[in-house]
């Protein structure tokens, strides 16, 4: 899909293994040494690590013909939770979009199943930009239009009838949005902890003090900014 799409970015916000649980293949080298899926021919050219994310340039090759990609993973965002912090997640937002790979086709974003954190993510970067171009948030209208491009992006509560909860807890990812956005709006992300659901932690993480929220989610959602907004689609 990379290769077809012509895509120059991937943003991963899975560990590859959740407790116990595969969550994303490692579908990238684990040293310098290249390695072949199929008739592609993946290289790591650098890596950079920061504490809640890591950042990978890959050269990726078809016979005579190459590409660099690049991979933004981010770390810290459980399954079964959101991160522990507005200012991590809204950094990464920031650092994915400054160190794009401005050309080539649609960014692809993904984590495990396909709603929630990439869901989350898209409707932050869309409104980080929103905010700095029109000085205008809908958080709501944006939500309302992922869901029309792909079902359940973002979960939210209507999930009460099946699992009371998951519900209750798929709800924060919401709210967590508008956690972000407050932070932003009022000039405060530096160390903002997500607080507001804190103590649910421990009945959910089992020691895990970063996680409040369910959410397996996404694989195959892309994201691309040009001058007359955001498009977003499903492959």
């Amino acid at each position: 899909m990379v290769w077809e799409q012509n895509c120059r970015n991937i943003v991963m916000l899975t560990r590859c293994q959740e407790k116990g649980r595969e969550k994303s293949d490692h579908y990238w080298p684990n040293d310098a040494e290249p390695k072949f899926y199929g008739d592609l021919q993946v290289t790591i050219l650098n890596e950079t690590h920061m504490p809640d994310w890591t950042i990978t340039e890959f050269k990726v090759a078809m016979g005579e013909q190459s590409r660099n990609v690049r991979h933004f993973h981010y770390l810290v965002w459980p399954d079964f939770g959101v991160p522990s912090t507005c200012t991590s997640l809204i950094r990464f937002v920031r650092t994915v979009r400054e160190k794009l790979i401005r050309e080539g086709g649609p960014i692809v974003t993904h984590c495990s199943a396909g709603v929630g954190r990439s869901g989350t993510f898209i409707v932050l970067d869309h409104l980080l930009q929103l905010i700095r171009e029109k000085d205008e948030v809908d958080i709501f209208s944006l939500v309302y239009k992922l869901r029309k491009e792909r079902v359940l992006m973002v979960q939210t509560e209507r999930f009460r009838a099946r699992f009371e909860v998951q519900e209750y807890m798929s709800l924060q990812q919401y709210k967590f949005i508008h956690e972000c956005l407050l932070c932003v709006l009022e000039g405060r992300e530096e160390d903002i902890t997500y607080m507001n659901f804190g103590q649910v932690n421990a009945a959910f993480e089992e020691g895990q003090q970063q996680s409040i929220v369910d959410q397996d989610t996404d694989f195959g959602i892309n994201m691309d900014h040009d001058d007359e907004g955001i498009n977003v689609e499903t492959v």
